[in-house]
């Protein structure tokens, strides 16, 4: 693969992140240089669960409405899509040049992020969601995966199954970060992505899912579908992090509610919680 869509020739791959590749290209028509990301619906799991489900014209219309969405909404902490496609089996992103690291690499290479950083972060997101919520957009993809780091400035992507449509076969998202009423065929709410911000602060705090991925069996499948019965049945361990302080634990603790009714809601109620524990911890 050299070039998508006779536009943009590939550079450089920079990263794999799942089923996802980012690599440095360029646009062969501007000669200006950008970052592309790309995801095969062919390949086995791709996009979590769901969207290899979805017929390639269907997948087309969403990409172009996410296109359309990002440059309405034109929010600070939503990163720049220049361009979206689709060229069987490859659907594609555009966005403008960056140096790549996502939050979950970030987590992954420190173990678990220092707190105000963390904080900081994750307020930036809940802002950000609350701003697309007052839009009646509810993301359903929030994940640490999803989050970009750019000059330690996050940015959020991925808005393809935005207001996702009731799919009999799949729900699309990625398991460890849906909540138990998406496995139970509701329909997308706010509070779909209150819980997934809440599993992402915690993967922060922590360095692990409040649910981790089960690896019990070789079968992938299996293995998911052991992860999403203890999502709806199970507890979780609680923050063992000596300086978490108690107000932020029950502030997870009200994210990951498995009743939706009874998860802290709207957005912003989440988003003062976390500026309010901030100003104490200045």
């Amino acid at each position: 693969m050299n070039n998508i869509a006779n536009t943009y020739r590939i550079i450089e791959h920079m990263h794999r992140v799942g089923e996802t590749d980012y690599y440095r290209a360029i646009n062969m028509h501007t000669r200006t240089p950008v970052t592309l990301r790309t995801i095969n619906i062919a390949e086995v799991g791709a996009v979590g669960v769901g969207i290899e489900h979805l017929a390639a014209d269907k997948l087309q219309r969403k990409m172009e409405n996410e296109k359309k969405l990002i440059h309405q909404l034109k929010q600070l902490n939503i990163l720049e899509l220049l361009d979206v496609g689709f060229e069987h089996p490859l659907y594609y992103h555009v966005y403008p040049a960056f140096d790549f690291e996502n939050l979950a690499m970030r987590i992954e290479k420190v173990g678990h992020l220092p707190l105000q950083f963390a904080l900081s972060v994750i307020l930036s997101m809940a802002r950000t969601l609350t701003a697309l919520h007052q839009h009646e957009i509810i993301h359903c993809d929030v994940s640490a995966e999803n989050i970009l780091l750019i000059e330690d400035q996050p940015r959020l992507i991925e808005f393809t199954i935005a207001n996702y449509e009731q799919n009999p076969e799949a729900v699309p998202g990625n398991p460890p970060y849906m909540s138990p009423e998406c496995f139970q065929g509701a329909a997308p709410t706010i509070e779909r992505d209150i819980w997934a911000l809440g599993v992402t602060l915690y993967y922060a705090l922590s360095g692990h899912f409040p649910w981790e991925p089960d690896t019990t069996y070789a079968d992938r499948a299996r293995n998911m579908q052991a992860l999403i019965v203890r999502i709806i049945h199970d507890d979780y361990q609680p923050i063992h992090q000596p300086q978490v302080p108690p107000r932020l634990i029950t502030l997870v603790d009200n994210m990951l509610s498995k009743d939706p009714v009874r998860r802290i809601s709207p957005m912003a109620r989440v988003a003062d919680e976390l500026q309010a524990i901030i100003s104490e911890l200045a």
